[in-house]
């Protein structure tokens, strides 16, 4: 990406890129892991341009993902993951290495290791 202001619309990559690695830095910097509910996980990738967000989530998608529909909220788009298996497949193959997503991954999982530890 180049440094300064850009335009929003024209945030996609102008070289090819290695899907896994290029998906990483996008999650580890402005990816979100919530809870669902219970042990149940959710990713979520939330930028200001549509463009670039539906080039992340057309990557997704080639890796085999099947993220929901790219949404507008009041400033942003965002898409999320949302299937359990396919959580668990992305932080097999895309290995996130923020240390935040990982600890939030694992307190929704495995809450009872939380409490064993006090």
């Amino acid at each position: 990406m180049p440094f300064g202001l850009k335009k929003l619309e024209d945030l996609r990559p102008k070289i090819e890129v290695i899907p896994s690695a290029f998906i990483r830095g996008v999650f580890d910097t402005d990816g979100s892991v919530y809870r669902k509910y219970g042990p149940y996980a959710q990713i979520q990738f939330k930028a200001a341009s549509n463009g670039f967000m539906g080039f992340v989530r057309e990557h997704l998608v080639a890796l085999g993902f099947h993220p929901t529909r790219l949404r507008p909220d009041e400033t942003k788009f965002r898409f999320s993951l949302c299937r359990q298996n396919e959580i668990d497949a992305f932080f097999r193959i895309v290995s996130p290495t923020n240390p935040k997503h990982l600890e939030r991954l694992r307190r929704i999982r495995h809450p009872d290791l939380l409490t064993a530890a006090r």
